[in-house]
């Protein structure tokens, strides 16, 4: 169970499971996200695709789905109209596996590659009063072998402690 876990027990990167899946209830079971830390970002390792989004599903504290980030080589969004841009060209330069963080903290979103600043915006108004209520996050568009550190502060459902994403990427 979720806590009776103690920090030392998870192995520090657990696969990104995507929660598009009968398991997950198709993204609407908490077993199947991992809380958003306020004072560290989210550290993914995945392989950005041109056209292929990775997608962040992003809810409250009470399991509310508040709405999707996506990021591609090509193109960053944040539902509700809040953004929808070309990526720098740090990110489209990307080529296979990288280290990428999202963070959105104070009404600021942030995503590094590799640990540098590589895009940021100020949300305001109706954006900043929805996501500035983001607890936790599920993933889809991840494939097997995609991961995300785990931090000290975080909760990490059942469903993406199994390692294996429920039986989807068996060795």
């Amino acid at each position: 169970r979720l806590g009776e876990l103690r920090v030392e027990d998870l192995p520090s990167e657990l696969p990104t499971c995507t929660c598009w899946n009968p398991s997950c209830n198709y993204c609407s079971s908490p077993s199947c996200t991992t809380t958003l830390t306020s004072s560290a970002h989210l550290s993914l390792t995945t392989t950005l695709k041109w056209r292929r989004y990775i997608t962040l599903v992003l809810y409250s504290n009470s399991n509310t789905q508040l709405g999707r980030f996506y990021l591609s080589r090509s193109r960053i969004i944040l539902t509700g109209g809040c953004i929808t841009c070309h990526t720098p060209h740090v990110i489209r330069r990307s080529r296979g596996r990288v280290t990428w963080g999202f963070s959105l903290q104070d009404g600021l979103m942030r995503v590094m590659i590799e640990g540098d600043v590589a895009y940021e915006r100020r949300l305001i108004g109706e954006c900043r009063r929805v996501y500035d209520q983001v607890a936790r996050v599920a993933f889809i568009g991840t494939r097997c072998g995609d991961m995300f550190r785990v931090e000290q502060e975080m909760e990490v459902g059942e469903e993406l402690m199994m390692g294996d994403c429920g039986g989807q990427c068996r060795e």
